[in-house]
Protein backbone atom coordinates (compact mmCIF):
# COMPACT_ATOMS: atom_id res chain seq x y z
CA UNK A 1 0.00 0.00 0.00
CA UNK A 2 1.39 3.19 -0.87
CA UNK A 3 0.76 6.84 0.83
CA UNK A 4 0.81 10.56 -0.45
CA UNK A 5 2.58 13.23 1.44
CA UNK A 6 -0.54 14.51 2.51
CA UNK A 7 -0.74 14.01 6.55
CA UNK A 8 -3.97 13.14 7.99
CA UNK A 9 -4.93 14.53 11.67
CA UNK A 10 -7.24 13.54 14.15
CA UNK A 11 -7.56 15.22 17.56
CA UNK A 12 -9.29 13.73 21.07
CA UNK A 13 -10.09 15.61 24.33
CA UNK A 14 -11.36 14.60 27.80
CA UNK A 15 -11.38 16.17 31.58
CA UNK A 16 -7.21 14.97 31.43
CA UNK A 17 -6.37 14.77 28.40
CA UNK A 18 -5.52 16.57 24.86
CA UNK A 19 -4.81 13.93 22.35
CA UNK A 20 -3.08 14.69 18.74
CA UNK A 21 -2.47 11.66 16.45
CA UNK A 22 -1.11 12.74 12.61
CA UNK A 23 -0.20 9.88 10.28
CA UNK A 24 2.18 10.12 7.18
CA UNK A 25 3.50 7.98 4.45
CA UNK A 26 6.16 6.21 6.77
CA UNK A 27 5.29 7.01 10.74
CA UNK A 28 2.31 7.64 13.42
CA UNK A 29 2.96 10.80 15.39
CA UNK A 30 1.05 10.82 18.84
CA UNK A 31 1.16 13.59 21.36
CA UNK A 32 -0.78 13.58 24.43
CA UNK A 33 -0.69 16.63 27.09
CA UNK A 34 -2.08 16.48 30.69
CA UNK A 35 -4.71 19.02 30.93
CA UNK A 36 -3.96 19.09 34.61
CA UNK A 37 -0.56 18.89 35.02
CA UNK A 38 0.37 20.51 31.43
CA UNK A 39 3.25 17.85 31.42
CA UNK A 40 3.60 16.45 27.02
CA UNK A 41 4.26 13.36 26.04
CA UNK A 42 4.85 12.53 21.99
CA UNK A 43 6.49 10.27 19.86
CA UNK A 44 6.64 8.69 16.88
CA UNK A 45 6.29 5.32 15.09
CA UNK A 46 6.89 3.24 12.53
CA UNK A 47 5.47 0.14 11.00
CA UNK A 48 8.01 -1.81 13.12
CA UNK A 49 6.85 -0.43 16.22
CA UNK A 50 4.17 -2.01 16.46
CA UNK A 51 4.78 -5.82 15.52
CA UNK A 52 1.92 -6.39 13.77
CA UNK A 53 0.69 -8.02 10.39
CA UNK A 54 -1.52 -4.56 9.47
CA UNK A 55 -0.57 -1.61 7.38
CA UNK A 56 0.19 1.73 9.08
CA UNK A 57 -3.18 3.27 8.10
CA UNK A 58 -4.56 0.37 9.44
CA UNK A 59 -2.50 0.75 12.49
CA UNK A 60 -3.74 4.60 12.43
CA UNK A 61 -7.34 3.33 12.13
CA UNK A 62 -7.21 1.41 15.66
CA UNK A 63 -5.31 3.97 17.65
CA UNK A 64 -7.93 6.57 16.64
CA UNK A 65 -10.59 4.71 18.12
CA UNK A 66 -8.91 3.30 21.33
CA UNK A 67 -8.31 7.31 21.63
CA UNK A 68 -12.39 8.37 20.63
CA UNK A 69 -15.13 8.66 23.43
CA UNK A 70 -18.87 8.04 23.47
CA UNK A 71 -18.74 11.92 22.21
CA UNK A 72 -16.67 11.49 19.43
CA UNK A 73 -17.90 10.51 15.76
CA UNK A 74 -15.74 7.79 15.55
CA UNK A 75 -16.31 6.05 19.01
CA UNK A 76 -16.81 2.28 18.62
CA UNK A 77 -17.69 -0.13 21.63
CA UNK A 78 -14.22 -3.12 22.21
CA UNK A 79 -11.75 -0.39 21.56
CA UNK A 80 -10.04 1.28 24.76
CA UNK A 81 -6.23 2.78 25.78
CA UNK A 82 -4.71 2.38 29.35
CA UNK A 83 -2.48 4.31 29.99
CA UNK A 84 0.54 4.41 32.90
CA UNK A 85 2.88 7.12 33.77
CA UNK A 86 6.33 6.17 34.85
CA UNK A 87 8.87 9.10 35.95
CA UNK A 88 9.05 10.24 32.17
CA UNK A 89 7.68 7.57 30.18
CA UNK A 90 3.93 7.39 29.51
CA UNK A 91 3.10 3.96 28.67
CA UNK A 92 -0.47 3.55 26.31
CA UNK A 93 -1.41 0.10 26.45
CA UNK A 94 -4.32 -0.28 23.40
CA UNK A 95 -6.85 -3.47 23.33
CA UNK A 96 -8.78 -3.33 20.09
CA UNK A 97 -11.52 -6.19 19.41
CA UNK A 98 -12.06 -6.11 15.76
CA UNK A 99 -15.36 -7.18 13.67
CA UNK A 100 -16.40 -7.99 17.17
CA UNK A 101 -14.15 -11.12 17.76
CA UNK A 102 -10.54 -10.58 17.20
CA UNK A 103 -8.52 -9.38 19.76
CA UNK A 104 -5.40 -6.89 18.99
CA UNK A 105 -3.58 -5.36 21.92
CA UNK A 106 -0.26 -3.25 21.36
CA UNK A 107 1.67 -0.80 23.74
CA UNK A 108 4.01 1.94 23.01
CA UNK A 109 6.10 4.62 25.24
CA UNK A 110 6.02 7.88 24.61
CA UNK A 111 9.06 10.36 26.23
CA UNK A 112 7.66 13.80 28.30
CA UNK A 113 8.50 16.53 25.98
CA UNK A 114 11.33 19.15 27.36
CA UNK A 115 11.89 22.16 26.33
CA UNK A 116 16.19 22.73 26.57
CA UNK A 117 15.53 19.91 29.20
CA UNK A 118 13.86 22.32 31.40
CA UNK A 119 10.94 20.95 32.98
CA UNK A 120 9.44 24.45 34.46
CA UNK A 121 9.45 26.23 30.81
CA UNK A 122 8.35 23.19 29.15
CA UNK A 123 5.11 23.16 31.35
CA UNK A 124 4.58 26.85 30.72
CA UNK A 125 4.76 26.87 27.19
CA UNK A 126 2.22 23.42 26.70
CA UNK A 127 0.29 25.79 29.20
CA UNK A 128 0.29 28.58 26.96
CA UNK A 129 -0.26 25.99 23.75
CA UNK A 130 -3.35 24.62 25.98
CA UNK A 131 -4.85 27.97 25.89
CA UNK A 132 -4.27 28.83 22.37
CA UNK A 133 -5.72 25.82 21.63
CA UNK A 134 -8.67 26.15 23.57
CA UNK A 135 -8.94 29.34 21.90
CA UNK A 136 -8.86 28.31 18.45
CA UNK A 137 -11.42 25.87 19.03
CA UNK A 138 -13.55 28.08 20.61
CA UNK A 139 -13.69 30.09 17.76
CA UNK A 140 -13.83 27.97 15.31
CA UNK A 141 -17.24 26.45 16.98
CA UNK A 142 -18.44 29.98 17.05
CA UNK A 143 -17.66 30.19 13.62
CA UNK A 144 -19.71 27.38 12.32
CA UNK A 145 -22.73 28.17 14.49
CA UNK A 146 -22.60 32.04 12.98
CA UNK A 147 -22.45 30.14 9.38
CA UNK A 148 -25.26 27.77 10.67
CA UNK A 149 -27.11 30.56 11.86
CA UNK A 150 -27.14 32.60 8.72
CA UNK A 151 -27.25 29.83 6.33
CA UNK A 152 -30.93 30.05 7.95
CA UNK A 153 -31.47 33.36 7.71
CA UNK A 154 -30.78 33.35 4.16
CA UNK A 155 -34.19 31.40 4.29
CA UNK A 156 -36.21 34.27 6.29
CA UNK A 157 -38.40 37.03 4.63
CA UNK A 158 -38.83 40.47 5.58
CA UNK A 159 -42.06 41.59 5.51
CA UNK A 160 -43.47 44.88 4.84
CA UNK A 161 -46.92 45.95 6.42
CA UNK A 162 -49.24 48.88 5.92
CA UNK A 163 -49.32 52.30 8.10
CA UNK A 164 -50.72 52.11 11.49
CA UNK A 165 -53.44 54.57 10.37
CA UNK A 166 -54.31 52.68 7.32
CA UNK A 167 -55.48 49.37 7.06
CA UNK A 168 -53.48 46.70 8.80
CA UNK A 169 -52.27 43.94 7.21
CA UNK A 170 -49.16 42.35 5.02
CA UNK A 171 -48.32 43.91 2.02
CA UNK A 172 -45.57 42.17 0.65
CA UNK A 173 -42.20 40.33 1.81
CA UNK A 174 -38.71 40.02 0.38
CA UNK A 175 -36.04 37.38 0.86
CA UNK A 176 -33.02 38.88 3.35
CA UNK A 177 -30.29 37.79 1.11
CA UNK A 178 -32.03 40.01 -1.93
CA UNK A 179 -29.34 41.75 -4.15
CA UNK A 180 -32.04 44.30 -5.81
CA UNK A 181 -34.94 45.75 -3.95
CA UNK A 182 -37.65 47.62 -5.95
CA UNK A 183 -40.44 49.28 -3.82
CA UNK A 184 -42.95 50.98 -5.15
CA UNK A 185 -44.94 53.12 -2.90
CA UNK A 186 -47.15 55.30 -4.97
CA UNK A 187 -50.15 56.36 -2.20
CA UNK A 188 -48.45 55.91 1.04
CA UNK A 189 -48.76 51.75 1.11
CA UNK A 190 -46.00 51.21 3.30
CA UNK A 191 -45.14 52.56 7.22
CA UNK A 192 -42.58 54.03 8.19
CA UNK A 193 -40.84 51.01 10.19
CA UNK A 194 -41.07 48.74 7.17
CA UNK A 195 -38.83 51.30 5.50
CA UNK A 196 -36.57 50.82 8.48
CA UNK A 197 -36.15 46.90 7.94
CA UNK A 198 -34.48 47.84 4.40
CA UNK A 199 -31.10 48.11 6.52
CA UNK A 200 -31.50 44.54 7.42
CA UNK A 201 -31.08 43.41 3.61
CA UNK A 202 -27.25 42.08 4.47
CA UNK A 203 -26.22 41.88 0.60
CA UNK A 204 -28.40 44.08 -0.66
CA UNK A 205 -26.44 46.02 -3.79
CA UNK A 206 -29.09 47.88 -5.88
CA UNK A 207 -32.24 49.80 -4.52
CA UNK A 208 -34.77 51.50 -6.33
CA UNK A 209 -37.54 53.41 -4.62
CA UNK A 210 -40.75 54.72 -6.59
CA UNK A 211 -43.07 57.73 -5.33
CA UNK A 212 -42.39 58.10 -1.86
CA UNK A 213 -44.58 61.18 -0.67
CA UNK A 214 -46.92 62.41 1.81
CA UNK A 215 -45.63 60.36 4.41
CA UNK A 216 -43.96 63.21 5.96
CA UNK A 217 -40.84 60.66 6.39
CA UNK A 218 -37.26 61.63 6.55
CA UNK A 219 -35.11 59.33 4.79
CA UNK A 220 -31.88 60.01 6.52
CA UNK A 221 -33.43 58.74 9.82
CA UNK A 222 -35.99 55.79 8.14
CA UNK A 223 -33.71 54.53 4.99
CA UNK A 224 -30.62 53.37 5.53
CA UNK A 225 -28.63 50.11 4.11
CA UNK A 226 -24.53 49.27 4.01
CA UNK A 227 -24.31 47.16 0.98
CA UNK A 228 -26.56 49.33 -1.46
CA UNK A 229 -23.81 50.19 -4.22
CA UNK A 230 -26.53 51.67 -7.04
CA UNK A 231 -29.36 53.49 -5.82
CA UNK A 232 -32.32 54.79 -7.92
CA UNK A 233 -34.92 57.24 -6.68
CA UNK A 234 -37.66 58.06 -8.71
CA UNK A 235 -40.99 60.66 -7.76
CA UNK A 236 -39.61 60.58 -4.62
CA UNK A 237 -39.99 64.23 -3.03
CA UNK A 238 -38.77 62.72 0.45
CA UNK A 239 -35.37 62.39 -0.73
CA UNK A 240 -34.67 66.55 -1.27
CA UNK A 241 -31.74 67.08 1.35
CA UNK A 242 -28.98 64.87 -0.75
CA UNK A 243 -27.37 64.41 2.92
CA UNK A 244 -29.39 61.37 2.92
CA UNK A 245 -26.41 59.52 0.99
CA UNK A 246 -24.61 58.92 5.00
CA UNK A 247 -26.57 56.34 4.89
CA UNK A 248 -25.48 54.60 1.89
CA UNK A 249 -21.94 54.43 3.12
CA UNK A 250 -20.87 52.01 0.00
CA UNK A 251 -23.02 53.96 -2.70
CA UNK A 252 -21.42 54.01 -6.25
CA UNK A 253 -24.20 55.10 -8.24
CA UNK A 254 -26.93 57.07 -7.74
CA UNK A 255 -29.89 58.26 -9.95
CA UNK A 256 -32.51 60.64 -9.05
CA UNK A 257 -35.48 61.38 -11.24
CA UNK A 258 -38.31 63.78 -10.53
CA UNK A 259 -37.24 65.04 -7.34
CA UNK A 260 -37.29 68.84 -6.38
CA UNK A 261 -33.43 68.87 -4.68
CA UNK A 262 -32.78 71.65 -2.48
CA UNK A 263 -30.76 74.52 -3.60
CA UNK A 264 -27.61 73.32 -1.63
CA UNK A 265 -27.53 70.02 -2.67
CA UNK A 266 -24.43 70.86 -4.63
CA UNK A 267 -22.57 72.07 -1.52
CA UNK A 268 -23.58 69.63 0.45
CA UNK A 269 -22.30 66.95 -1.51
CA UNK A 270 -19.38 68.42 -2.18
CA UNK A 271 -19.31 68.48 2.12
CA UNK A 272 -19.52 64.75 2.36
CA UNK A 273 -16.99 61.60 2.12
CA UNK A 274 -18.88 59.53 -0.64
CA UNK A 275 -17.61 57.56 -3.34
CA UNK A 276 -20.49 57.88 -6.31
CA UNK A 277 -18.86 58.84 -9.45
CA UNK A 278 -19.68 59.27 -12.80
CA UNK A 279 -17.47 57.63 -15.66
CA UNK A 280 -14.70 56.64 -13.34
CA UNK A 281 -14.73 60.11 -11.55
CA UNK A 282 -15.96 61.58 -8.03
CA UNK A 283 -19.32 62.50 -8.96
CA UNK A 284 -19.79 66.22 -7.47
CA UNK A 285 -22.01 67.93 -9.18
CA UNK A 286 -26.03 67.64 -9.86
CA UNK A 287 -27.17 68.21 -13.59
CA UNK A 288 -30.21 69.80 -13.97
Amino acid sequence: MYFTNQITMQSFKDEQYTITTSLNERAIYIKIINNISYMCYEGNFDCASFKLSFELADVYQLINKCFANEHDSGYEKGYSVHMELDNNVLRLIFHCIVGGFLNVTFDLLLREKLMSNDAQLSVNFHRLEQKQQSAVEQLTKRMEEMERRLEALGHADICFTNPPSGKVGQIHSYPINLKKLILHDGGNHTSQESFQKIKFFYQLEELELIGLHGWGGQPHIHISNSTVKKLKLQSSPEFKDIAFIKNFPSLENLEMHDIPLEPSAVTTLRSIPHNINENGKKFSTIKP
